[in-house]
């Protein structure tokens, strides 16, 4: 049973809040398993790194359409007060869940979701499994494990679930934004590839598949792509390398941990590791997560993504070699042909057609089309755009596929919609937003420099509805409030965003000069941003510092022009296109949105859109033209966009969601740096508070500062 609710449920009820109170109840609470914790309207999670049993259908019962004080805090009354508000005023409700990576943002989000579905009475039990399980398959795809978190997510997710007028949930949708598709090419020291990669490896070893998809049972693919550089055969044959099922209670998803580590930190327990892991996970991904009715994928499709992840993998193997020919030095050829030839035929196209795109590129000057050689640099770049726009669109594909699968059914919608004379298609919807969190590594990259800004966009918002909005509203209904003092982050994000002297601009114009360096890059960004926000250290060339929100990042500038370029030359989206794989061909005749997104449309694929440009297919005809239907987002110019143009588009977007509806906020707090229970930083709580302001005056909260729930 429910201990009785408190005083400290809500910090904001004691008579002296300031930073030492407001920790010193934290502590307090959370030593006695009390994660959750009310100031004012948000509600901030801390994270206990073990399982708690308070999440039963018992809990969801109590938490359904009773006063707050009724109970005491937790994320279900979160869940409750936004169902209850958008039944009640008709209003579209936005959930924004924030805080460091590892804080238990993704977890939180799960557990609104299962809180929604039972709360909006979901009496299609189908769809209620569907809603539930769509989170486990994309984690598997756009999770990983990083130095500071074992299910990290490294995409954005803004999941908007749909409802009648009357609070039947009816369906769901997820945009997806800014997936780290450079993680398939390479991580840092400590951290994995996703974890899809590993999950699937584990199953077809288990089912003795693994040479049905060219995947070496001996060596795993190379470590760049794939790590399992510690994994013996001996260890692959046996309980080492075991794929732990994803659980929607789990408190982490872990995917392919050693021996002895699994066997501590498995939370799928003693049945999961007797049936073994590898034969469960790789059920649980053909099965119970895609699905086996004609309303899923059908197993074309899903054998299909097997092999082009497998194909991703073998491309990883695939090595270049610089060769000498009588007038040109700099030219570069596969010289182990094994793995040419394995990453054709799991891809099905031609390993010659593969090999000639990879080392060469055609040049159209004055209407004459110029074949040029690749050096071995930029053969392998080639190589690795290759797995990243396979892994990207393929996870965009997914994403599409479970949205279909989730769509409301349009004549129960359009029914419920006509009883209460409202539009069909405005509907009611809840968003929940689970983006990465802020993140300072021992080295960050472009990576962490848009992961970080879009933090500095939450963090803008949150001030807004909880300082700035809330004072205005004060003001307006004549009410004498203190001004609360809060660093606002604009000028910070105006830094970033604006144009044409945002650091993004300023990054997009360098990209457009081919002569252009990452010391260019660095160089131009200190001769323009001259404000407080930016540094440049000395005695370091290629390093610039950014002073965020949330602390000094340091950010190490090798590499990212090429990495905001993200080309993607036209000769493999053609040696790609020719594939016999119809769901190979489909994602790369689909259009990209200003996102970077693949459209939610259908291609049609000719003959043409197959065939190969006259360096690849001497003797082949050509007949036809591509036909796509186009979609109305598509922009006019993809050859022209870069990450950091789609990373605006996405924020844009995002914010567009979000913005309609009446904020809530969850505030993660990761307790401690080392994933252990009971253990509190007061130092790490301190910086992780969103009230946590440099002044450390003791006082009251001024009206409005923490605004009070209604009771």
């Amino acid at each position: 049973m429910l201990k009785n609710t408190c005083l400290e449920d809500d910090l904001v009820n004691l008579e002296v809040l300031d930073e030492d109170t407001i920790i010193h109840q934290l502590q307090k609470r959370y030593a006695d398993l009390l994660i959750y914790t009310y100031v004012g309207d948000i509600l901030i999670a801390l994270n206990p790194f073990q399982n708690l049993s308070i999440y039963s259908p018992q809990f969801s019962r109590l938490y359904h359409g009773v006063k707050r004080a009724s109970n005491p805090p937790h994320i279900f009354a979160s869940a409750d007060a936004a169902y209850q508000c958008m039944v009640t005023l008709s209003k579209d409700q936005c959930i924004v869940i924030s805080g460091e990576s590892g804080s238990g943002k993704t977890e939180s989000a799960h557990l609104i979701v299962q809180h929604l579905t039972f709360l909006g009475k979901a009496n299609n039990q189908t769809l209620r499994e569907k809603i539930l399980q769509v989170n486990s398959l994309v984690e598997a795809f756009g999770n990983a494990c990083t130095a500071i978190n074992e299910n990290s997510s490294r995409f954005g997710k803004y999941l908007e679930m749909m409802f009648t007028p009357t609070g039947v949930v009816m369906g769901a949708r997820i945009s997806e934004y800014l997936l780290e598709k450079s993680r398939v090419i390479k991580q840092a020291a400590g951290e994995k590839n996703f974890h899809i990669f590993y999950y699937i490896y584990a199953g077809l070893h288990h089912q003795k598949k693994l040479s049905d998809f060219r995947l070496p049972e001996e060596k795993p693919p190379r470590t760049g792509f794939f790590k399992i550089k510690d994994a013996s055969p001996e260890e692959l044959k046996h309980e080492s390398w075991k794929v732990v099922e994803i659980k929607r209670d789990s408190s982490i998803a872990r995917f392919c941990r050693k021996g002895r580590d699994a066997r501590k930190s498995s939370v799928a327990g003693d049945e999961a590791r007797e049936n073994g892991q590898g034969k469960e996970g790789e059920k649980t991904f053909s099965g119970s997560l895609w699905g086996d009715n004609k309303k899923n994928l059908i197993k074309k499709e899903v054998h299909s993504v097997y092999r082009i992840l497998a194909g991703i993998l073998n491309i990883g193997n695939i090595e270049f070699a610089a060769i000498s020919s009588q007038h040109q030095t700099d030219k570069s050829e596969v010289p182990n042909a094994e793995a040419l030839q394995n990453a054709a035929c799991v891809l099905c196209i031609s390993p010659e057609e593969l090999q000639e795109a990879l080392t060469s590129h055609c040049v159209v000057t004055r209407g004459e089309t110029i074949i040029r050689a690749n050096t071995v640099d930029r053969a392998a770049d080639v190589r690795d755009a290759m797995s990243k726009a396979l892994y990207g669109r393929l996870f965009s594909w997914i994403v599409n596929r479970i949205n279909t699968l989730l769509q409301p059914d349009k004549n129960i919608w359009q029914f419920c919609s006509s009883l209460s004379c409202s539009s069909a298609e405005d509907g009611m919807n809840v968003g929940i937003l689970d983006i990465f969190g802020f993140e300072n590594f021992q080295r960050n990259s472009f990576e962490q420099l848009c992961i970080n800004i879009a933090n500095e966009q939450i963090q803008y918002y949150f001030n807004q509805h909880v300082f700035a909005l809330e004072q205005m509203e004060y003001q307006n209904e004549g009410i004498d409030a203190i001004p609360v003092e809060y660093e606002d982050n604009r000028p910070l994000l105006d830094m970033f965003l604006q144009k044409p002297l945002g650091l993004l601009a300023l990054l997009d114009e360098e990209s457009r000069f081919p002569q252009a360096t990452d010391q260019t890059l660095v160089d131009k960004f200190e001769d323009n941003l001259r404000c407080k926000y930016f540094w440049r250290p000395k005695g370091v060339e290629l390093c610039f510092g950014i002073q965020h929100y949330a602390g000094k990042v340091l950010y190490d500038a090798s590499g990212v022009l090429e990495k905001n370029r993200d080309t993607l030359p036209a000769d493999v989206v053609v040696v790609l296109r020719t594939s016999e794989n119809k769901l190979l061909q489909q994602l790369f005749s689909i259009p990209l949105t200003k996102t970077g997104n693949l459209a939610q449309t259908r291609a049609r694929i000719t003959v043409a859109s197959r065939s190969l440009p006259p360096h690849f297919s001497a003797g082949k005809a050509k007949v036809d033209t591509l036909e796509v239907i186009r979609h109305p987002e598509e922009t006019t110019n993809m050859k022209r966009q870069t990450v950091a143009s789609y990373f605006r588009y996405s924020l844009m977007d995002l914010l567009s969601k979000m913005v309609v509806g009446q904020p809530h906020f969850v505030r993660c707090i990761k307790p401690n740096d080392d994933r252990e229970a009971l253990q509190f930083s007061r130092e790490r709580v301190l910086d992780q508070l969103p009230l946590h302001r440099d002044s450390g005056d003791s006082q009251h909260p001024p009206p409005g500062l923490f605004p009070p729930h209604p009771l």
